[in-house]
């Protein structure tokens, strides 16, 4: 996520949040210190951004069968959105 988010303007402190809704899902959240974003708890931090994707959604576009156009569609995203919308272009790779 980090690499998505880099050279993202956003003040230091400001927080986004990744939902994946379903059995695999979860919540992540992102906050800008020093010129990038790392991982954080989130504790105490009001989101300035966020999206909520569901598992099928995120699966097919952390590795590329998926577009982050196509994402977009069954996506939502809320708060400062042209930030939210840089997460639909994180790729994964996952190796057993």
């Amino acid at each position: 996520m980090p690499g998505a988010l880099a050279g993202a303007p956003a003040d230091d402190g400001a927080a986004l949040r990744l939902t994946i809704a379903g059995e695999a899902g979860g919540t992540w959240r992102f906050v800008h210190r020093h010129h990038g974003w790392w991982p954080s708890d989130g504790s105490g931090l009001d989101p300035v951004a966020g999206v909520l994707l569901d598992q099928d959604v995120a699966w097919r576009l952390f590795t590329k069968t998926l577009t982050a156009a196509d994402a977009k569609r069954p996506a939502s995203l809320t708060g400062d959105t042209e930030l939210a919308a840089r997460v639909l272009r994180t790729v994964s790779i996952l190796a057993e």
